[in-house]
């Protein structure tokens, strides 16, 4: 067996990332370990052991030593204008920011706008740019820009400004950029009838990969993260160690997703939305809202602005209430809709009093929390969690004064390596939400230990962030959606 660190597995820690390699005892796994060669490389070793097949043949699963293809390499062009120059008040952002009060833009993006399927990713490529094939000229190609004379480079998310009027004058000359960036991709390791352990390898998507099921009488052991960054850019380098050439893609223990599947996420004090089921299955109107930020407006599942409350929409709202549908035939449900993106919890108790109470609902659903948690670099919270807490214990209070039932939603970890400390600050906001199930009897929907369950799927939670930051993709908001209905089963 080669020499590597191994990692006890822990289905959930404070980034809410599996980061384990030793496949413990589980349906289906025993005593096989999988660890990255070392030094580093597109590699791992799997040690011999037994496995247990989909129709319950024990194999015995012979050592072996498998390799991964590189990350597609993709290529970038866009015509743009010169942007706003850089200025050091861009510093305290997670990326800078995309516009000023004026609506101008101050920097060029070096990552598509969409992705495969045309979904707007409102966002960025974490570390996935390679900067040395970046290319900025003038319109005719006749003058190349230097980075650092002529540009500032933001490796992190691949932006781009003028710097000193170097690009020209802002918004008005003509560039040409262009630039190279990786893919990124889920492969499955899996053992078959045999015992031989093969590499069943994944699609390269820009964002949110998916892992591919098992062949017909395999059994999956293992989701391996193929990331767009090289082991030097990987947001845990410093602590991997043995890496033989740090400039080259490769596999650490952190790229590693051991498959030990966990229940289903349970709802969190179920009775108390017995009155809602009830009259759900009474049938007749029924009226639920929706009060939140951006992910429950439903970015950044397909044009989600587009098609509410309709099989067509996929932010998980509208699949909420198409499930209830199905559910509940016999039921007029009416949506509410009370949400906008970049909002916390002040502008949830607002919506509450003016437009939603009105309306008298009979179930309310809340999230917030992503924009609460937030904030610039090195400053505070936008909201800290206590006023978090009280101002959803003053909306639970309201909405329950007015005969209507409650359900908060636990949205989900935001990216790792975002440097404003939302993650580490992530869990206060989570237990605050835990502790108003019960400090006011309320149904709570704990998408956040669901999301971080994807680890024990294979499935690395950070990867189906659509902008590598703080939206789930499609497959995210199946998940949330999956979550709140355990409800009304």
């Amino acid at each position: 067996m080669t020499n590597a660190r191994k990692v006890t597995l822990n289905p959930i820690n404070l980034f809410g990332f599996f980061f384990g390699l030793l496949l413990l005892a589980a349906p289906g796994l025993a005593d096989i370990s999988i660890l990255p060669v070392n030094p580093a490389g597109l590699a791992i070793s799997v040690e011999a052991g037994s496995v247990t097949l989909p129709g319950g043949k024990t194999v015995e699963v012979k050592a072996a030593q498998l390799k991964f293809d590189a990350p597609e390499i993709r290529d970038f062009k866009i015509d743009t204008k010169a942007t706003r120059n850089y200025a050091s008040w861009y510093e305290p952002w997670d990326g800078w920011p995309g516009y000023s009060q004026d609506k101008k833009i101050n920097f060029i993006s070096l990552y598509p706008k969409t992705d495969e399927e045309g979904t707007l990713i409102l966002g960025s490529l974490y570390r996935s740019v390679l900067p040395e094939s970046i290319v900025v000229t003038n319109a005719d190609g006749s003058k190349n820009y230097k980075m650092n004379e002529d540009y500032k480079y933001q490796s992190d998310w691949g932006h781009i400004a003028n710097l000193n009027g170097g690009l020209g004058k802002e918004w008005e000359a003509d560039l040409k950029v262009s630039c190279k960036y990786a893919v990124q991709r889920l492969d499955l390791v899996q053992a078959g009838p045999d015992g031989v352990v093969t590499v069943k390898k994944g699609k390269s998507l820009i964002v949110c990969p998916e892992l591919p099921e098992p062949d017909k009488g395999c059994a999956g052991l293992a989701g391996i993260y193929i990331a767009g960054w090289k082991a030097a850019d990987s947001p845990y380098y410093d602590s991997v160690g043995g890496l033989k050439d740090a400039t080259t893609y490769a596999i650490t223990p952190y790229e590693i997703f051991p498959i030990k599947p966990l229940p289903p996420v349970a709802p969190v004090n179920k009775p108390a939305l017995e009155k809602s089921v009830k009259k759900l299955k009474a049938g007749g109107e029924f009226k639920i809202a929706f009060i939140g930020d951006s992910i429950t407006v439903g970015a950044e599942a397909p044009a989600w602005w587009d098609n509410l409350w309709t099989e067509k929409n996929l932010g998980y709202p509208s699949r909420v209430v198409t499930g209830l549908r199905k559910l509940f035939p016999k039921s007029n449900i009416t949506p509410l809709p009370a949400f906008q993106g970049g909002t916390t919890t002040g502008y949830g108790v607002e919506m509450l009093k003016k437009t939603v109470l009105p309306k008298k609902p009979d179930l309310i659903v809340i999230s917030f929390g992503g924009n609460d948690a937030g904030g610039s670099i090195g400053g505070k919270p936008n909201n800290p969690p206590e006023k978090f807490k009280e101002d959803l214990r003053a909306m639970i209070k309201k909405s329950k004064a007015a005969n209507a039932e409650v359900l908060l939603v636990v949205t989900m970890h935001q990216s790792a390596w975002l440097k404003n400390k939302v993650v580490e600050r992530w869990p206060e906001y989570v237990k605050a939400q835990l502790d108003l199930a019960k400090e006011e009897d309320i149904g709570t929907a704990d998408c956040d230990s669901e999301w971080q369950n994807q680890a024990a799927r294979g499935i690395p939670p950070f990867s189906q962030l659509h902008n590598g930051l703080n939206h789930p993709g499609m497959a995210g908001h199946k998940l949330f959606a999956e979550v709140i209905l355990r409800f009304f089963e």
